[in-house]
């Protein structure tokens, strides 16, 4: 059997996951990948949950859409929906149109083919992922063709001739893993596992066009949009066509080559194949996004035969059809359900490659050209055999050459004979396909690539420049390329170069790898060259060197933002610890906002730190003052690093004497900015020193940005002025009022007498001077400011020149841009939705706004929250509402809906910003019920915003014990949580109430505001539960009265919970209906089966839907409508709670039903609504396997019926379960062996690097394999903790990491198969594994049951293992007598650091086990036992019309009884005479052995059948 794998999630709200990625590692000159490097293996190691956090939201964040389609999981939770409201914003599903769907009468019949990617019965066993094919007859039932466990085309692919090409995605806390595969269609044989690095080959869906083309919806290199694209999967490579507004989940294209696709918006696009340009055509009424805008795989084909579009749906509820697609109109057409609700990709209808007379296809072709000539000979051999197989018969073969799609050849041949054809190429690469024809047609294409003419050739390498400093020459050096990209024909190469930063070409045509340069004099500046290698005119891709300084030193002003490599070359680095660890360049990029900087990081070792970052010369004057600025940060606030900027004659450690900011202790992770002062006394050439000098273990790192020395100030010049205020006019005008306070002092302190005016600075232009006296406060209106940002600064002047300028101010002056308007309430009416909100006060810089003229734009959203788009549904200007036309009631399935909005003038635009949402949706009708049994909303929306941090979320902690309520763990006592439901009609009853139960903590003082929302947006109070009057951590019910409301069209309502941080608090079993004072309700709940012959437990819920307590009431059970049971109940059940009632009923073993029916009553004497006082539901037989005995006879006797049987012999045999010979990587189902877990979380792997088949998915044991796939014999060797306790297989349990990225408790089961029952010892072997000085223990239980294999049944033997030391250890347990199966209970907690788990080498006995001895029953009751080797019985209390009783015989196992063997009594003859009639008479098994007959004298002894009647013969 083939290894599977289950499920996976791509998307946000899914768990993360990593499917399995390695085959069986292999070396092929076809492009299989090869096997793992030994020397690559590292010692395996957990990531922290903060790692792991880490790495998945900054992958989500880069990457969205790779996160929203989804293959569904066996446990899949449902998660509540993200609701806009006043208090919170938010995104919110978009409804899709109803729209009715057409049956379709006759469908014609198909035959498609896909890869299947789910299938229900898969259930626990391995999926078998793989090739299916399926027809049109309803319901659809998929066909294997070829699995691969690896046959996953998450990431599209397409089907092309005998060729099948496919990308795989996936990922696993933040690491990408994206394959590309080919397989040959007609032997299956795997041609290309290659892993690939490019997004871009990802697809959501392709179609191929006629001619072979494929296009496709595919990411863009960056994984973050769509594009349109053509993909050439023989050379693994893409083109973009455009930008694409919609992720497409099902694509086709006509035989004309018209592209249709059908988006996450359920809607039908035409795609313009030349611009990308997409064109709504209709909806097709499908809703395919799940709340957090995720949908499942899918795709579609166009039969270009009939140009009949074919979708395989999956909805949003996870419901897979399949339909035709109407392309005028997007209407669909129902072909069938898929039986196993299948999720396929890769959707297909295969063509015909040729007719069987045709010829078949050339078996290759060879490229004969000189050098990089673009004319030569294409050679190929004819084929002798036709397509069929058979001998071709023609004497002339006619064949077409094509390059890409263009005929550039064509000729005749005969059968085998050799061609040569002279053809001329493109540049570049060609698509050269050969195609031979004969009378019967042509045969199938053969396609080759070729690169012809020169090619490009790769870059240079080992670029370098250096510089003498005494002459200004630079010399550049580098090593010639390689050869080609393409790797084609490389001839003589010469070269360009160009000068950096400046970007100049200096030399053209340069032969030879050196070169050199006389650089210009001036001021220092650094350099560095380009070098683009030149192929006879193709140029390859330019390679920039080194950078270095030259020139004299610098008058400041001196800057540098440490953007580049250039900017660092300005400055000499200096290792004075020579420890290889120093001084570099962080460049801009996405995670330092763009913003390059300096510095010095720790290495892998720990060290301290003594390195400087030494300034170009810089030349200062004499009596002039100078400020030196910059921003500094430490790496991590933890660390205290040290730090100082000293300044001398000469760039060296050494020179470093004059202090400028003494030693200093940074303990910070974000830039603070410093300002220092130099004064110089004379004039000489200087250099700052920036030195790092911090001290391990503290010594993380540091970094320095901005480095600015500004132009001198003469001592004797005014110092700064103070004071500098600056006021936009207040209606827009473009006027600022300026103030500033004159200085009264000269920068060196003295008496300032004369100042000769102020230079006023506006955003780095003087824009006016300004006359006043030293000390005054000066006043200037400034009537030439700009619209928008206007920055002053003011100077002082006197004879000696200008001041500093003081600290500049920013205003900012005119009309504004808008910020976002704020929003208010949502009405929803008849026929539309009204939005509202409040229009913007200021402008987005504070500037003024005119709010009549700002433009409100409202708009739906599509894409990722991350990166979101907008579609405009409506403007309107100097209005704060808009009326939304829809019908709010259309649509079966309610969906929230947002619009969002955003304000613009003719200054700008602000960003949208949700508007309170609305529900689209037929309202539910009451009575209303509402539960989360086992994490699901069963197609219920509920939705959950706040104030704070604190939210709603899912628990297992129930009232009715279902496995599922809601409930919120407050962050902070002033947090407001919510919980809303849909919408929900009360139809104008009398006496409408909201029933549910709720929990909170001791010490919550928690509080529920039960709020009632009416269609005008309005909340009402409707109720209050205050904590301070109930007891804490007990279950209550509460009625909140709604009669208020009843007559409303539709009305939400939702719980307001507030509590004392880290409190939790739970609400559960909802429920709104018409109420009466006094009114009981009766559900019932049994198994779905039971063994025939034992017992079942059956539940009748009571529930008092009245506002009276109730007792003294009845509860009856009926078995087949005969009465069972009945319990009167005394004890008191109050108001709106429940109670449930437990019945043992025992089920009848001579039973000859299929089934049992159980049906409960409950009387009530004030019960004011009996209609729903009766419920029932059926009950399975279950068959016992065990041997029964083969026959049985009752015969009546003067003593009474005298019973006698067969005896029942049984064999047991001891087995070790090695697992050799199961299936390698599959899960949960091993042969007779079964596992299944019971957590949540995603399961974890081992080596970051190499991934073992299935990694990722969901399971509770896998067998492990791992020199199959995983790891070489040599790497397994380096590892040895993962080989097996004997062989090459065991059984392995891995570490669970949930969606933030903490590890979860292990519960992972493995099931024993059927046992003897017999009393017995079974041995197994354990182990754990330490990843070096960390121990992972792992804990297990062994359980037993003596019913059957389900997890509930088992108990508990002896106390918890724990195992630590790494090596093999055997576990002897001690069964029993009567034990059915054992359980191994993986259950290590998360305080154990639970890791991997392995068990190998089980030792049991099996079979039916010893027969203890054998029950005997009369008409369904129990009358007597007897010992195993006792073979009869007398009835004693028989002695009449024993012809009316049935009995049976089962034989009793320690662990079971067997299935009754049954039999009628029938009457002893001895030679009497039945009668004066002639009969027949007939054996058992119907053969006449007698005729006309009078007597039964003639017969030997032995049982016949007379008349119908058994009788015996003695």
């Amino acid at each position: 059997m083939q290894n599977k794998n289950p499920f996976m999630a791509i998307g946000v709200v899914a768990s993360v996951l990593l499917l399995p990625l390695n085959a069986k590692a292999q070396k092929t000159p076809s492009g299989l990948k090869d096997s793992n490097p030994p020397t690559e293996l590292r010692v395996s190691k957990k990531m922290t949950p903060a790692e792991r956090q880490a790495k998945m939201n900054e992958h989500i964040a880069k990457h969205p859409l790779l996160h929203k389609r989804l293959v569904p999981q066996m446990a899949k939770r449902d998660s509540l929906v993200r609701l806009n409201r006043n208090i919170e914003a938010g995104i919110k599903t978009k409804q899709t149109p109803q729209v009715p769907i057409l049956r379709a009468k006759d469908a014609k019949p198909m035959t498609f083919w896909g890869n299947v990617l789910y299938d229900a019965t898969w259930g626990a066993e391995t999926p078998e992922y793989g090739i299916y094919t399926f027809g049109t007859e309803a319901p659809i039932s998929v066909k294997k063709q070829f699995l691969d466990e690896f046959f996953r085309a998450t990431g599209a692919g397409a089907w092309i001739e005998d060729n099948l090409y496919f990308v795989m995605y996936q990922n696993f806390w933040g690491t990408d893993m994206i394959y590309f595969y080919h397989y040959d269609t007609n032997t299956w044989e795997k041609k290309v596992e290659k892993r690939i690095e490019d997004y871009s080959l990802i697809a959501c869906e392709t179609a191929v066009a006629a001619d072979g083309t494929v296009y496709g919806c595919f990411l863009d290199g960056n994984g973050s949009n769509n594009e349109l694209g053509i993909a050439d999967y023989e050379n693994i490579t893409r083109s973009t066509i455009g930008r694409l507004r919609h992720s497409y989940v099902a694509m086709g294209i006509t035989s004309d080559n018209v592209l249709y696709g059908i988006a996450e918006d359920g809607n039908l696009y035409k795609i313009d194949t030349s611009t990308a340009e997409e064109i709504l055509v209709g909806p097709t009424g499908k809703q395919l996004k799940k709340a957090d805008d995720s949908f499942y795989y899918q795709s579609g084909e166009i039969d270009q035969t009939t140009n009949t579009f074919y979708w395989d749906c999956v909805d949003s509820n996870q419901k897979s059809t399949l339909y035709t697609v109407d392309l005028a109109t997007g209407q669909l057409t129902e072909i069938g359900d898929f039986a196993n609700n299948n999720i396929i990709s890769l959707l297909t209808i295969p063509k015909a490659k040729a007719a069987d007379g045709a010829p078949a296809a050339i078996d290759q072709m060879h490229f004969d050209f000189v050098d990089g000539s673009l004319s030569g000979h294409i050679q190929f051999t004819a084929p002798n055999k036709n397509f069929a197989g058979g001998n071709l018969t023609d004497s002339k073969l006619t064949y077409t050459i094509l390059n890409d799609k263009e005929e550039i050849a064509k000729g005749g041949t005969k059968p085998g004979a050799a061609v040569s054809q002279p053809v001329t190429l493109n540049k570049g690469y060609n698509t050269i396909t050969i195609i031979v024809s004969n009378g019967e047609g042509p045969s199938p294409k053969f396609a080759s690539r070729y690169y012809a003419g020169f090619d490009t050739p790769k870059p240079v390498v080992n670029a370098h420049t250096s510089v003498d400093t005494n002459t200004g020459k630079a010399t550049v050096t580098w090593e010639a390329p390689a050869g080609g990209q393409n790797e084609g024909y490389v001839g003589e190469l010469t070269y360009d170069i160009k000068r950096y930063p400046e970007g100049k070409v200096i030399k053209t045509g340069h032969v030879g790898t050196i070169f050199e340069d006389t650089l210009p004099e001036g001021e220092t500046a650094v350099y560095g060259y380009g070098i683009t290698p030149n192929n006879h005119g193709t140029m390859g891709e330019e390679m920039v060197s080194n950078y270095v300084s030259y020139g004299a030193p610098i008058t400041p002003p001196f800057a540098n933002g440490f953007e580049s490599e250039a900017d660092l070359a300005y400055f000499k680095v200096i290792d004075a610890d020579n420890d290889g660890i120093t001084w570099g360049i962080e460049e801009p990029g996405m995670f330092n906002d763009n913003d390059g900087y300096a510095r010095i990081l720790r290495g892998e070792e720990k060290h301290s730190f003594d390195d400087w970052l030494v300034s170009p010369a810089l030349h200062v004057k004499a009596n002039h003052k100078y400020k030196i600025s910059f921003r500094l940060s430490g790496r991590y606030k933890y660390y205290e690093e040290q730090f100082e900027v000293m300044y001398g004659t000469a760039p060296t450690p050494e020179a470093m004497t004059k202090t400028l900011m003494p030693q200093t202790m940074i303990k910070r992770s974000d830039f603070e900015a410093v300002t220092l002062t130099l004064d110089a006394d004379k004039d000489e050439t200087i250099y700052l020193g920036f030195h790092a000098l911090s001290v391990k273990p503290e010594a993380m790192g540091v970094k320095i940005d901005d480095v600015v020395m500004t132009a001198g100030v003469d001592f004797f010049a005014p110092d700064q002025v103070t004071g500098l205020e600056a006021e936009a006019d207040p209606q827009g005008a473009l006027s600022t009022q300026i103030t500033f306070t004159a200085p009264t002092k000269r920068l060196n302190g003295e008496t300032l007498d004369k100042i000769t005016g102020f230079l006023l600075r506006r955003t780095g232009q003087v824009v006016a001077e300004i006359p006043a006296a030293p000390g005054s406060k000066v006043t200037f209106t400034d009537n030439t400011a700009t619209n928008g940002i206007n920055v002053y600064s003011v100077a002082a002047v006197n004879d000696k020149g200008a001041s500093f300028y003081c600290t500049p101010v920013a205003i900012y002056v005119g009309e504004d841009a808008p910020v976002a308007p704020v929003k208010k309430n949502t009405e929803t009416r008849d026929n539309s939705i009204r939005f509202n909100w409040e229009a913007p006060a200021r402008g987005r810089l504070g500037g003024y706004l005119n709010p009549e003229k700002i433009t409100y734009t409202l708009a739906e959203s599509d894409g990722a929250d991350f990166k979101p788009t907008y579609t405009p549904v409506g403007e309107t200007t100097g209005k704060t509402f808009f009326d939304y036309a829809v019908n709010p009631n259309d649509g079966a399935e309610q969906t929230v809906k947002t619009l969002f909005v955003k304000a613009k003038n003719s200054y700008g635009e602000s960003s949208y910003v949700p508007l309170p949402s609305y529900i689209q949706g037929k309202p539910y009708e009451i009575p209303f019920f509402a539960s989360v049994k086992n994490y699901k909303f069963y197609g219920i929306l509920w939705s959950s915003w706040g104030t704070g941090k604190s939210d709603f979320e899912l628990s297992t902690n129930s009232v009715d014990n279902d496995g599922g309520s809601f409930y919120i763990v407050s962050k902070n006592k002033e947090d407001i949580a919510y919980l809303g439901s849909g919408k929900i009609r009360l139809g104008g009853v009398d006496a409408p109430k909201l029933m549910f139960h709720h929990k909170a903590a001791e010490g919550s003082n928690a509080k529920i505001t039960v709020e009632v929302e009416t269609p005008d947006g309005v909340s009402h109070v409707a109720g209050v539960i205050d904590y301070a009057n109930l007891e804490a951590d007990q279950w209550h019910a509460s009625g909140i009265d709604l009669s208020p409301w009843a007559n409303e069209p539709f009305i939400t309502f939702d719980f307001a919970v507030q509590a004392e941080a880290y409190k939790d608090l739970y609400i559960d079993r909802l429920f709104i209906r018409d109420t009466q004072t006094d009114d009981l309700n009766a559900e019932i709940e049994a198994p779905e089966t039971v063994l025939k012959g034992g017992k079942a437990k059956v539940s009748v819920r009571v529930n008092n839907f009245g506002e009276n307590a109730a007792n003294n009431y009845k509860v009856k059970l009926y078995a087949n409508d005969e009465l069972v049971e009945t319990k009167k109940m005394t004890e008191t059940l109050g108001a709106y709670d429940f109670t449930d009632v437990v019945f043992d009923f025992q089920s009848n073993k001579l039973d000859q039903n299929e089934s049992v029916e159980l049906k409960a009553e409950v009387e009530y004497a004030y019960d004011l609504n009996e209609d729903d006082n009766v419920v029932s539901t059926n009950v399975k037989y279950l068959t016992s396997e065990k041997p029964k005995p083969e026959s049985a006879e009752a015969v009546l006797t003067e003593e009474g019926v005298s019973l006698t049987w067969t005896p029942v012999s049984t064999d047991t045999e001891t087995k070790t379960e090695s697992f050799e010979n199961a299936t390698s990587w599959s899960q949960d189902n091993f042969g007779d062996f079964t596992s299944e877990a019971v957590n949540a979380g995603t399961t974890g792997g081992v080596f970051e690097k190499y991934k073992f088949p299935n990694q990722g998915s969901n399971y509770g044991f896998m067998l492990f394999d791992p020199a199959n796939g995983w790891l070489t014999e040599t790497q397994l060797d380096q590892v040895p903790d993962f080989k097996a306790h004997n062989g090459d297989k065991y059984l392995a349990a891995l570490y669970r990491v949930n969606g933030e990225g903490y590890d979860v408790s292990q519960n992972n089961w493995l099931y024993s198969p059927a046992l003897s029952g017999d009393e017995q010892e079974i041995t197994f072997w354990v182990k754990n594994y330490n990843d070096g000085q960390t121990i992972h223990e792992e804990n297990f239980s062994v359980l037993y049951s003596t019913t059957d294999d389900k997890r509930e049944s088992f108990v508990k033997l002896g106390e918890t293992y724990s195992i630590t030391s790494d090596a093999w250890e055997q576990i002897k347990v001690e069964l029993p007598a009567g034990t059915k199966y054992f359980a191994i209970n993986h259950n290590t907690p998360t305080w154990n650091n639970p890791f991997f788990f392995m068990i190998d080498d089980i030792t049991y006995s099996c079979g039916a086990g010893k027969v203890k001895g054998y029950n005997i029953y009369r008409d369904g009751q129990l009358i007597g036992n007897v010992e195993a080797n006792v073979r009869s019985f007398i009835d004693k209390q028989i002695l009449q019309d024993a012809d009316k009783h049935l009995y049976g015989v089962t034989a009793v196992y320690a662990a079971e009884e067997s299935e009754a063997t049954l039999t009628h009594t029938v009457t002893g003859i001895n030679g009497l005479t039945l009668g004066g009639s002639a009969f027949d008479v007939y054996s058992p098994d119907g053969i006449r052995v007698a005729k006309g007959v009078k007597n039964l004298k003639s017969l030997k002894k032995g049982v016949y059948i007379v008349n119908g009647q058994k009788v015996v013969v003695k």
